[in-house]
């Protein structure tokens, strides 16, 4: 089961925090002096032409409708209409959206309404966003029927209440998610790291002293083979396998997205297996199955541990057949944190110097596929920020391996089907794996936990940084440009200043404790004494037991 939740980690960096471009569009019947009630959502694309952030800065026009015509080049339904100063909805398809854009922008539109069944973005190369000066955006087919319907003529006002017009609480429960996942997961794991430690140093020392006790290192290696090391291999195949899947989602969306779907499921169900067994084995019932030839009950589980993985699986699968509703956001991300609390507990790093050559091949993966691929990409987007929106797809599904809450404040955008924010598991794991490694560093050295507690602030700080740059940026963000600095940047500086940096560097490979070197290298040396018979019985011989660093002349002295 390592094994596999391994493999699944290597897919989880690829989600930046994201929140998408919305916007809402009022509508009333022409010259009824209504008050704006009936609003729906819109996805617009502010490389076109940015909405206003507020109602009283919209400006009110009326509905040109020729959502039966493509209102490409060759449209002949412009020759019907007058587009001058009003808002012109058209059908999707035969022509780019660039190219209906520059249609309605020659007839002189104010915006550009493209309806469409599934949700959509408007895009376009860079070339032509320079090009085009009006609002484009699309609207789903259902919504601009109920605007039809409000009668034959209609006037509307479209904004985009985005981040800006108030702060959300769900900021802070992304905040609270992250940064307890990272707290537990990293404890959790030093801990284990430490006892992993312990256990090898005493069953050294056993080896040494005889052979015998075989019962208990039976059970050391059976511990151990549940904890995965990260190698520079390992990383390698991490970075090249995370990069073509990331690639292979933003072709093939539509298929891949349920194949993540039940991955998360099957993940989902190990991770909250693994944070509740240490608890469910204090209940006094260890009746295991009877002897069988059955390959996955050979073993003899307990029976109470089957009852748990039927009852995990349960919680995985309802949420499986219930993710499109409202309520799904909090089973996923309660699945979300065991399973990340629950990677963090099983993947080790051996040193800082495996655990920051990952985290520096992340770092200049996130960066490259959400900021530097709209620039290689035909059409300009960034591969990541569309694949964690889900904005190429036509099924609605949304990738799961991602903590998303909604917005948690009365908003006009609360209309949209996503009004979420997001934040890739990926950005909770890989830095609190350096959190673990830093905890067990602490243990080791008896440091009072000063890395475990500099790593963590270290990384709600770069949290931080990063909400600041989505909210002054407003588009969707790597988050472990932010992360990785906050946090490997900080250990290095504390572990110069302790002086313990080749401790850090090199891990329990090449760093023992003091006392633990001492005794190690201790031999012992038989020197024969003759006692006077006057102070004894007899002639015999004392055994002096001395360190190989001492002599025996200053041991006779």
């Amino acid at each position: 089961m390592a094994n596999l939740l391994f493999v699944y980690v290597v897919w989880l960096s690829v989600i930046p925090l994201s929140s998408a471009d919305l916007g809402v569009v009022f509508v009333r019947p022409t010259g009824s002096g209504e008050e704006w009630q009936d609003h729906y959502c819109i996805n617009y694309n502010p490389h076109f032409q940015k909405l206003p952030y507020h109602r009283e800065q919209a400006a009110t026009h009326s509905l040109v409708d020729l959502s039966t015509d493509w209102g490409c080049l060759d449209s002949h339904g412009y020759n019907k209409v007058d587009a001058d100063n009003h808002v012109v909805a058209v059908a999707r398809g035969n022509c780019t959206f660039s190219e209906k854009a520059l249609m309605a922008q020659q007839h002189k539109s104010a915006a550009l309404l493209i309806v469409t069944k599934s949700v959509l973005v408007p895009i376009a190369n860079i070339t032509e966003y320079g090009m085009i000066n009006i609002t484009v955006a699309g609207i789903q087919t259902k919504d601009f029927t109920q605007i039809q319907n409000i009668g034959p003529s209609v006037d509307l006002l479209m904004y985009s209440p985005g981040l800006r017009d108030e702060f959300d609480p769900c900021m802070v429960v992304l905040f609270v998610l992250a940064v307890g996942c990272v707290t537990i997961g990293g404890y959790w794991s030093g801990l284990r790291r430490h006892e992993r430690s312990e256990k090898s140093q005493k069953s050294k020392k056993r080896k040494r002293k005889s052979k015998k006790a075989k019962n208990d290192n039976d059970d050391d290696s059976e511990d151990e083979d549940e904890s995965v090391d990260l190698t520079f291999p390992s990383i390698i195949v991490f970075v090249l396998m995370s990069s073509t899947f990331l690639v292979l989602l933003f072709f093939f969306y539509d298929y891949l997205v349920y194949v993540v779907i039940v991955m998360f499921c099957m993940a989902g169900t190990a991770g909250l297996f693994g944070c509740i067994q240490p608890l469910w084995d204090f209940i006094p019932c260890n009746t295991r199955l009877p002897a069988n030839k059955v390959p996955c009950f050979s073993d003899r589980p307990q029976i109470k541990n089957i009852v748990l993985v039927l009852l995990c699986a349960g919680v995985a699968i309802f949420w499986g057949i219930q993710r499109h509703e409202s309520y799904a956001w909090v089973i996923q991300d309660f699945l979300g944190v065991t399973f990340c609390i629950n990677i963090l507990r099983i993947i080790q790093m051996p040193n800082l110097k495996i655990c920051g050559i990952l985290l520096l091949a992340l770092f200049v993966y996130d960066v490259f596929f959400v900021f530097i691929t709209p620039l290689i990409t035909t059409s300009g987007k960034s591969i990541m920020v569309d694949v964690a929106t889900g904005g190429s797809s036509t099924t609605g599904e949304q990738l799961p391996m991602v903590f998303a809450v909604p917005r948690l404040t009365p908003s006009p955008l609360n209309v949209c089907d996503l009004p979420m924010s997001l934040l890739g598991f990926g950005d909770i794991i890989i830095p609190g794996l350096l959190v673990g490694f830093n905890h067990g560093i602490d243990l080791k050295v008896q440091s009072r936990k000063v890395y475990f507690t500099a790593s963590v602030i270290g990384y709600g700080v770069g949290l931080l940084f990063t909400f600041a740059a989505l909210y002054f940026m407003e588009t969707g963000q790597p988050a472990l440009l932010y992360l990785v600095p906050c946090t490997l940047l900080t250990t290095m500086v504390i572990g110069c200043c302790r002086g313990e940096f080749k401790l850090l560097w090199n891990g329990d490979k090449k760093c023992p404790k003091k006392d633990d070197d001492l005794r190690d290298d201790t031999t012992e040396h038989v020197i024969p004494a003759t006692v006077p018979q006057s102070n004894t019985d007899d002639n015999d011989s004392i055994r002096i037991s001395i360190s190989s660093s001492s002599s025996t002349d200053e041991l006779l002295k």
